[in-house]
């Protein structure tokens, strides 16, 4: 997790820059040459695959019963797998990373909110893209910031949660999870 956590604070610096405007995740990854694109379909969240036409990733979207921040979560966890088991990095050459996904169409789907059957191998890899898209919407430099602040003026754990949420535009299942799994591992 701590390699996840390191990798996804340096892509989101990569992606987002110095900017403060985490709602705009689409803006800011077809800067990167990541194309967002959205369907309709309530038998998933989104999936990834290759643009052979385009030569670029696509990462599509399902708009059906998601809200903003599912919607969000959604693009991060797929530029997770593009990252992680693909190795295309944002701003980087990707030439040979390209070359192995030329030859794929469809890289990856998530299925809706884990309906469907996953292999160990697949549970393993959506664990590791929800770690990921955790990591780089809420990037553990600022949570960091935020937490010592909560503590310095006696916050509640409630109330630091719905902070962190609002500030990174996540919703508060996952600012609960990053806060939590920043006080166990980060905080003596």
């Amino acid at each position: 997790m701590q390699n996840i956590e390191k990798y996804a604070e340096r892509i989101n610096k990569i992606v987002f820059g110095d900017s403060i405007n985490y709602e705009d995740l689409e803006f800011y990854l077809e800067q990167q040459g990541i194309d967002v694109r959205y369907v309709s379909n309530p038998a998933l969240d989104g999936y990834l695959r290759w643009d052979q036409n385009e030569g670029c990733p696509v990462i599509t979207v399902s708009i059906s019963n998601n809200a903003l921040v599912r919607q969000r979560f959604t693009m991060a966890h797929e530029l997770g797998h593009l990252i992680l088991e693909h190795d295309w990095i944002p701003g980087a050459n990707n030439d040979a990373a390209e070359l192995k996904l030329q030859n794929k169409n469809v890289l990856n789907t998530l299925a809706y909110r884990g309906k469907a059957k996953y292999t160990k191998e697949e549970y393993a890899k959506e664990r590791e893209a929800n770690k990921f898209a955790a990591s780089f919407l809420i990037p553990i430099s600022g949570l960091k910031i935020m937490v010592q602040e909560a503590i310095d003026n006696k916050q509640s754990g409630d109330q630091l949660i719905n902070d962190v949420a609002r500030k990174y535009k996540v919703s508060t299942p996952t600012a609960r999870f990053r806060v939590k799994h920043y006080l166990e591992n980060f905080v003596g």
